[in-house]
């Protein structure tokens, strides 16, 4: 899915660009998702960048860095690549019980379906090869 913003039925809003991923369309996505929210709570659910050769490390950390900046309530990476962006974020300040890594997305259902509302803003990002629309679809079954 590219770029799509839905209102959700409590009040929250989903930001789906789970489509495509580089470091300049994910920090743009984190801006935009940051003001979207509002007074929201603001979920940065963040994927792994691929194709980024000898700039991914730099990438995800970039991200990392800006999600920290952000002030994202809490932050989701899946993936492994997607671990710097969460140790950056953590190394920049955003304080670590905000923060969660799971290795695979399936991993993260349980945290998905407990912790976040459809009160909050939820961005969802990664590479296509993430395939990060299945997570979409199930955190929204969620009732």
């Amino acid at each position: 899915n590219r770029l799509s913003i839905t209102s959700l039925d409590q009040g929250g809003v989903l930001i789906n660009d789970s489509y495509n991923a580089n470091p300049v369309s994910m920090v743009a996505a984190l801006e935009a998702g940051r003001e979207i929210a509002g007074n929201r709570r603001f979920v940065a659910v963040l994927g792994d960048m691929y194709e980024l050769g000898e700039y991914e490390q730099e990438g995800h950390r970039r991200v990392g860095a800006k999600a920290a900046q952000l002030g994202v309530d809490i932050l989701i990476t899946i993936g492994e690549k997607s671990r710097l962006i969460s140790e950056e974020a953590y190394n920049c300040g955003l304080p670590v019980q905000h923060i969660f890594h799971f290795p695979a997305k399936e991993d993260s259902i349980p945290l998905l379906l407990t912790k976040i509302s459809k009160k909050d803003t939820v961005l969802f990002k990664a590479s296509r090869g993430m395939q990060l629309e299945t997570l979409v679809n199930d955190w929204l079954k969620q009732d």
